[in-house]
């Protein structure tokens, strides 16, 4: 009997198709006809590289983050969905219970829109307007801080501080943390936290 339930219970397991747990995305847009690209993540981690490239590359890692009794939930319909509309490339993989690690490089001439529910956002080189919101995480950026006319950082719960020209950092660590930044660019940033950090650090041109 032990014998035949074994069996049984091996042909049940054959019998299920194999799950992907992992999966990865790799795609390039032309943005002669763009001027911001968009992202929307709900759990993972958005790293963005800003290049005198024409090409938006985009990589991303998809992975199941819910185990079922006998392994991980499905990624293998993981896809990026792209739209364009006015001007605006909205790119996200839009696939629940996944962890999404998404690794992109931009042209720096386009403005910057993230959205993050849980994860952590770091930003190398200087882009266009940058408009970031997270829920739970934190948010890095090293840029021409000069090249911008206004920043704002603001996190419900956590720390945020800011680099500028002369090497000076401010910082705000209280409940309700909020840093406002005017300089002589012509760029506009705006990052929200609501559980987390933002720091944002100059780099020389």
């Amino acid at each position: 009997m032990k014998n035949l339930a074994l069996i049984t219970t091996l042909c049940c397991l054959m019998s299920f198709p194999l799950l992907a747990s992992q999966k990865d995305l790799a795609q390039q847009f032309e943005s002669d006809s763009l001027q911001q690209l968009q992202i929307n993540n709900g759990v993972g981690d958005i790293t963005i590289e800003v290049t005198d490239d024409t090409q938006i590359k985009v990589n991303v890692k998809v992975r199941s983050s819910k185990n079922w009794f006998f392994g991980s939930s499905d990624v293998s319909d993981a896809s990026i969905e792209s739209t364009i509309e006015n001007g605006v490339l909205s790119l996200e993989v839009p696939l629940d219970d996944t962890n999404q690690t998404w690794t992109v490089q931009m042209p720096r001439q386009l403005a910057l829109s993230l959205q993050l529910g849980v994860g952590d956002i770091e930003l190398n080189g200087t882009a266009g307007n940058i408009e970031a919101d997270i829920g739970v995480g934190s948010f890095t950026a090293k840029l021409a801080v000069p090249e911008y006319k206004n920043i704002e950082l603001s996190a419900g719960v956590g720390d945020v501080s800011l680099q500028s020209q002369q090497g000076k950092t401010e910082r705000s660590h209280v409940v309700g943390a909020e840093l406002e930044y005017t300089g002589p660019g012509e760029r506009d940033m705006a990052v929200t936290i609501g559980v987390g950090d933002a720091k944002v650090r100059n780099i020389v041109l």
